[in-house]
């Protein structure tokens, strides 16, 4: 084997040595490009599965306690326009949290150690 490399020129030692860098360096693109791709799909299911409904929870959690606030204002003011608004946001909360608890609901749970119940709980309109 040392013999003929000795044996080959410089030109070709350079080529063939060139060439088994490229074939490393796609074997590596190659494989780099695999685990993006396997890496992305993760990332997805980590917003869908994981990221999303964190986020629809804590909505429906904010949206509570404005509409406690609307509830209190309610209590405390006597202005029909006002009144009428307040009723209004919190029909348009309630409607938000519905959305936001059947999104939820949506979310296949399979594999996760507690599951949820079955149904989807909603808000009075």
């Amino acid at each position: 084997m040392m013999k003929l490399l000795r044996s080959t020129s410089i030109r070709a030692r350079l080529l063939l040595l060139s060439g088994i860098l490229c074939l490393f360096t796609a074997g590596t693109a190659f494989l780099g490009y695999n685990d993006l791709v396997a890496m992305e799909a993760d990332m997805d299911s980590l917003y869908k599965d994981a990221l999303l409904p964190v986020y629809w929870i804590n909505d429906t959690r904010s949206n509570m306690q404005a509409v406690r606030a609307n509830l209190y204002a309610l209590m405390l003011t006597d202005d029909d326009a006002e009144n009428q608004a307040l009723l209004a946001d919190i029909r348009r909360r309630s409607e938000l949290n519905n959305r936001n608890l059947e999104n939820y609901g949506n979310v296949d749970v399979k594999g996760h150690p507690f599951p949820r119940s079955k149904g989807t709980p909603t808000f009075p309109q």
